[in-house]
């Protein structure tokens, strides 16, 4: 007998009653759960004050206390930058090397309502909303901007090999 795994964890139900999972193996707030546990207890604390309306939710909330560390910075001309692909992804991210994350006090999550009409979280994350990096399909006016002047703390993510460049991809 060959056993599955269900990926889908319950996190809360908002206060309308929808029902909110996360795929805890196969997306992108898996592995941010994996680094930081606790977001979950702050999913579950902040859904539960929700009522989620559309196909496509992104919520940013500030918790008004320091929840945790963010992995994006807002950099200066002395730091050192270099581009690379993470692992599984096909698109460059800018990095920062030798700098701390930041405390921050928001979360920040990306959710979506399934076909059988329960709504599942992509992606979760502490830190604030932002743009798509420029080499995204999804990218906005705005990518080209932000991420000239912010990066990924580069704190042993598993990066492809032979992407990492000093040179900017876009």
């Amino acid at each position: 007998m060959i056993h599955t795994v269900n990926p889908l964890h319950f996190i809360a139900a908002t206060q309308n009653g929808d029902e909110i999972y996360v795929n805890l193996i196969h997306s992108a707030a898996a592995e941010h759960i994996a680094q930081q546990p606790h977001i979950l207890t702050l999913a579950k604390e902040l859904l539960a004050t929700h009522t989620l309306t559309g196909e496509q939710v992104d919520i940013e909330h500030d918790f008004g206390r320091i929840i945790g560390n963010c992995e994006v910075v807002e950099t200066t001309a002395k730091d050192t930058i270099v581009y690379a692909k993470l692992l599984k992804h096909a698109n460059y991210s800018r990095f920062v090397r030798k700098r701390l994350l930041s405390p921050s006090s928001y979360l920040s999550m990306s959710i979506y309502r399934t076909p059988d009409g329960a709504y599942e979280i992509t992606d979760i994350w502490i830190g604030r909303i932002a743009p798509p990096f420029p080499t995204e399909e999804a990218q906005t006016p705005s990518s080209i901007l932000y991420w000239s002047n912010h990066a990924i703390v580069l704190d042993g993510q598993p990066l492809q090999l032979r992407t990492l460049t000093k040179d900017v991809p876009y």
